[in-house]
This record gives C-alpha cells, sequence and structure tokens, in this order.
C-alpha cells in the first residue's frame, strides 16, 4: 500500500485532522500533528481510495500536489506526496511563496480599507450637514516589532486616497511619529 506525506507549509503548527472508512462503512476521523516547515506519513494503512478520499477532503482548502507547487498561483498551506517524501526543497519553495502571498493580500487589504476609510469620512461629513469636502484622505500603517521572536520583516506603508477614489501610487511614505522607529520595510501603494 501507498504511503501519503502532508506537508505543512505555514508558519504554525497544524493539527491534520482527515477522515477514513472504516471496514464497517463507518467514518473513523483521525488527526496527526505538523510541525511547521515539517511533513508526517499519515499514519495507518491505507488503501489508495482512503488516500484519493483524504486528498479530496483537503483539496477543497488549498492542499496540493507537492510536485505542482512551483505552479502555485495561491496560498497553498498544505502539500502533499504519494509514495515519497515531500523535498526539502520544494517545501521551503512552497513556504516562502506563501509569506509573499500573505503580504500581497495584506498591501490589498490596506487599499481597500483606506478606500472604506475615505468613505466613512465622506459619509459621516454629509450626514452631519457639514459643507467641507474631502480632496485627500492620507492614511499611514506602521508595524511596530513588539515580539522580539518575530523575524519578519516589519513595514511602514502610506496610502493616499483621493477625491475620485483612487490611489496615489506615487503617495510618499508618511514619515513615523515623533519617538518611534522607522521600520525596515517602506511600501507605498502601488
Amino acid at each position: 500500500m501507498p504511503d501519503l506525506y502532508i506537508g505543512n507549509a505555514t508558519k504554525q503548527n497544524m493539527i491534520f485532522a482527515y477522515a477514513v472508512r472504516r471496514e464497517t462503512g463507518e467514518l473513523h476521523v483521525r488527526s496527526q500533528p505538523i510541525p511547521v516547515g515539517n511533513q508526517v506519513k499519515v499514519s495507518g494503512n491505507l488503501s489508495q481510495d482512503d488516500i484519493d478520499a483524504i486528498i479530496v477532503q483537503h483539496a477543497k482548502y488549498g492542499m496540493v500536489p507537492a510536485d505542482t507547487i512551483d505552479r502555485a498561483r495561491a496560498f497553498h498551506g498544505t502539500c502533499y506526496s504519494i509514495g515519497k517524501p515531500i523535498t526539502a526543497a520544494r517545501l521551503t519553495y512552497l513556504i516562502e511563496y506563501n509569506m509573499a502571498q500573505l503580504v500581497d493580500q495584506g498591501i490589498e487589504i490596506r487599499r481597500a480599507n483606506a478606500v472604506a476609510q475615505n468613505l466613512n469620512v465622506i459619509k459621516a461629513l454629509d450626514e452631519a450637514g457639514r459643507q467641507e469636502s474631502l480632496n485627500a484622505l492620507r492614511i499611514t500603517v506602521q508595524q511596530e516589532k513588539a515580539d522580539p521572536n518575530n523575524t519578519v520583516p516589519q513595514m511602514s506603508e502610506g496610502l493616499i486616497v483621493t477625491e475620485n477614489m483612487g490611489m496615489n501610487p506615487n503617495a510618499p511614505p508618511t514619515p513615523p511619529a515623533v519617538g518611534k522607529k522607522r521600520a525596515s520595510t517602506t511600501r507605498r501603494a502601488a
């Protein structure tokens, strides 16, 4: 019977839960811990049908075959291999790719939030019957390194939302407040 290996391509420990069918036909739920950046061989004597069922269970959550991770176009927290362990190079590649995906998602979330905050200010002015108009709203997001174990590069990003709700890609980064350290990475809206 073939072996099924599951790799954890996230930055957190994972409990890999899956269901297999017993000979009686009832489902039996199992789980195995997978440390950050590691893999496990799924325990038990799995048939090919069991392996296929586990893959289907987790494919909808982004699990991909280890031999296709270099073609990934989204965040994939887990990968699998049938019959042989996942190479360290492939698992490392997926972890690094996932980190880049999360950074990109963070940028898009901050952009959407800046536009939403701009709309909130415009709405509040309108509801208060104020005649002022908002030509541009400048928002700065700065990450402070509070956790000494955090190895993720820190960031500071300035966004300008203009009257027509577009982002100004040439917005200069907003300097940090007095007495604060400048973050090591500065981003601007693109």
